[in-house]
C-alpha cells in the first residue's frame, strides 16, 4: 500500500514539475508513475481495489489539469509563464529581380552565405563560388528560397 501511495504522490510532483519544465519526459516518467501504482493496486488489491486507483489517478489528472489550464494562468506567477499575447507576421514580399540588370556588392562576408546590397536594399545571399570579402563587386545568377545566389562580377 506504501509502494504505491508513493509511486501517486512521485507522479503527481512529477507532473506538476512539468508546467515549469519543458521536454515533456518529466511528465511522462509521472504519469509511468502513476500507472505503475495503478497495476500494483490491480495485483494488490484485485479488480475492485484497482478499479478504485485508476479512478483516483484520472481524477487526480483531471485536477491538475484544470489546476494547470484555468487556474495558474490567472494567477501572477502564472502570467509570467503563459503567452498572453498573439504574434503575427508574414513573409515579406517577394521580390522580382531582374537578373541581368542585378548588380551589386557584398555587405558582409560570404562565407559561403551571408549579405549582399543590391539596389539599396540588403538581402542574404549565397556565393557560389565560396568566399567572398567585404565590398566585393557581384552578379545575380539566380534565387534559392528566401536568397540570391551570386558570383564576383570582377
Amino acid at each position: 500500500m506504501t509502494l504505491i501511495v508513493v509511486l501517486f504522490l512521485v507522479g503527481m510532483v512529477l507532473l506538476s514539475a512539468e508546467i515549469i519544465l519543458p521536454g515533456g519526459i518529466i511528465g511522462v516518467i509521472g504519469g509511468l508513475a502513476m500507472l505503475a501504482g495503478c497495476v500494483l493496486s490491480f495485483s494488490e488489491f484485485g479488480v475492485g481495489g484497482g478499479a478504485v486507483a485508476v479512478l483516483v489517478a484520472a481524477v487526480i489528472v483531471a485536477i491538475m489539469l484544470w489546476l494547470e489550464f484555468a487556474v495558474l494562468p490567472k494567477t501572477k506567477t502564472g502570467r509570467k509563464l503563459f503567452l498572453n499575447e498573439v504574434i503575427s507576421g508574414t513573409a515579406g514580399k517577394e521580390r522580382t529581380i531582374n537578373y541581368q540588370d542585378c548588380i551589386g556588392k557584398t555587405v558582409t562576408k560570404l562565407a559561403p552565405s551571408g549579405l549582399v546590397e543590391i539596389d539599396g536594399t540588403k538581402v542574404e545571399a549565397f556565393s557560389r563560388n565560396g568566399f567572398l570579402d567585404e565590398d566585393t563587386p557581384i552578379k545575380v545568377v539566380a534565387t534559392d528560397s528566401f536568397r540570391v545566389v551570386v558570383i564576383p562580377t570582377e
